[in-house]
């Protein structure tokens, strides 16, 4: 009685793969459906589709009566790759990406798997309208290397930075130094110096009572209270002058309080001076002449 390896003949079959894929058996023999029910086909353990290139392997079949059959089969393995623009290579990802009212939105964030696409890949982001708050969807455009490009769509979310804030964190009250005269009234309003920028509502008390009967400089508290009950707080400075106080006298340094003496004064005394000279060089020329006689 024959064998099931004497009565059969498993005709190869060449197969292709790529790079660290996986072979089915079954797929090296052509005529595996001619074959007994129960054929098997094993691979050699040490198989590995790791490295490209062609290789033969020795393919066992082996058949219910455990009779085998071996034979020589072409395997291919491929580089997916080849051939393939980067386009085709590379599956860019898109990030989700929040940017506040006014913000920018930064081209590289909006691609999440930036890292992992080949160097000197380039994203472009179509110009966004940052003046509002609200979501946008952007076709954003990655450019690579080779030139080939992908396109994704990637939302965008626009933020308001002051969205659940307190007036008193949205806002920055500026102290204003004033000066009131004497007998005058401090108005409160005048010590906060951006009062106008605050928004409407915005009220401004003084803590210390300010004494405006006498000339001095104090330091007040001044609390600012905005529309939503929340407040700021600083310190500043309310000098009291006096209108009628006299101006200080004008003095020369060195004179004592005393004007110095100028204009047709000083004119005066230089011509005594260089009379003075002369009747003094006339005397001696006198002297002189009485000597020699």
């Amino acid at each position: 009685t024959r064998t099931d390896a004497e009565k059969y003949e498993p005709i190869p079959a060449p197969v292709e793969v790529e790079q660290g894929g996986t072979v089915n058996p079954d797929d090296t023999i052509a005529n595996l459906e001619d074959l007994p029910e129960g054929t098997t086909v094993t691979l050699p353990e040490d198989f590995s589709t790791d490295e490209v290139g062609s290789q033969v392997v020795d393919v066992t079949v082996t058949y219910p009566d455990d009779s085998t059959d071996t034979v020589e089969v072409e395997v291919t393995i491929v580089d997916p790759n080849d051939g393939k623009t980067d386009a085709e290579k590379y599956e860019p990802i898109p990030a989700p990406v929040e940017v506040e009212v006014g913000g920018t939105v930064v081209p590289e964030e909006t691609i999440e798997n930036l890292d992992e696409l080949p160097e000197g890949t380039t994203v472009t982001v179509p110009d966004v309208d940052t003046t509002k708050p609200g979501t946008t969807v952007v076709d954003v455009t990655v450019t690579y290397p080779d030139d080939s490009t992908d396109t994704v769509e990637v939302e965008v979310t626009i933020v308001d930075p002051n969205d659940g804030k307190t007036d008193a964190e949205k806002y920055e009250p500026k102290p204003n130094p004033v000066e009131v005269e004497t007998g005058g009234t401090l108005n409160p309003d005048d010590t906060v110096g951006n009062l106008d920028e605050l928004p409407d509502g915005t009220t401004v008390t003084v803590v210390e009572e300010v004494d405006t009967s006498k000339p001095g400089t104090h330091e007040v508290t001044v609390v600012v209270t905005y529309p939503d009950g929340s407040t700021d707080s600083f310190t500043t400075t309310v000098t009291v002058k006096d209108p009628a106080a006299p101006a200080p006298s004008p003095s020369t340094p060195g004179t004592g309080g005393k004007l110095p003496i100028t204009g047709a004064n000083t004119t005066g005394l230089a011509i005594a001076s260089v009379f003075a000279i002369l009747g003094g060089l006339a005397a001696a020329a006198y002297a002189q002449r009485r000597k020699e006689s």
